[in-house]
């Protein structure tokens, strides 16, 4: 009876298989972690800019005061396109609008936790876009004002659209539309 004796261990071409297999796998998965880690800076801005916007409409309701005087147009909320801030502001002139240098300034908040996400688009009832989005809670009910303009300082207010529309968008491609309507409702799609 002749003995064989038996070669263990793996030839060059199987181990070289078995390396592009773990690194293919491994490309995917980072690929798919990156995306959804894009998708869940989305999903935490829209939340962070609900939250700041019911925050805001709670100013004009609760008639919160800054600097021991209250806003006599409420309180409001402006949108810049192609920016990851939005700037909360108190309306002491009563023109639903942030008067840029004037005291009206309460708060400037970045709407997103990283510099991924921002404001790619805003319409207000019919279609056609512009470079910023105000809307404003005066008291006491609070009433809604939403207005459009492309300079800063001079926003057109139309109340005749009962929506707006806030396209937010991550350097990804990805994209949800917050849409607020003439009651102060919102909704995302």
């Amino acid at each position: 009876m002749i003995k064989t004796h038996q070669k263990r261990g793996f030839t060059l071409v199987e181990l070289i298989v078995s390396i592009t297999i773990i690194g293919i796998i491994s490309t995917l998965s980072i690929a798919n972690y990156r995306k959804g880690s894009g998708s869940g800076e989305l999903t935490m801005a829209i939340q962070d800019i609900i939250s700041e916007i019911r925050k805001t409409q709670g100013y004009a309701v609760g008639l919160k005061e800054l600097d021991g005087v209250f806003p006599l147009g409420g309180w409001g909320v402006r949108f810049e396109r192609d920016s990851s801030k939005m700037i909360v502001f108190a309306d002491f002139n009563d023109d639903q609008k942030y008067n840029e240098g004037a005291s009206e300034l309460f708060l400037e908040r970045s709407l997103v936790l990283s510099d991924n996400v921002f404001v790619s688009d805003m319409v207000l009832g019919s279609p056609g876009s512009y470079n910023y989005f105000y809307i404003s809670f005066t008291p006491p009910d609070p009433s809604v004002q939403m207005g459009v303009s492309n300079s800063p300082g001079s926003p057109i207010y139309n109340t005749g659209h009962g929506t707006a529309k806030i396209t937010i968008s991550n350097k990804s491609g990805d994209t949800k539309i917050i849409e607020l309507n003439k009651f102060g409702l919102i909704d995302v799609e």
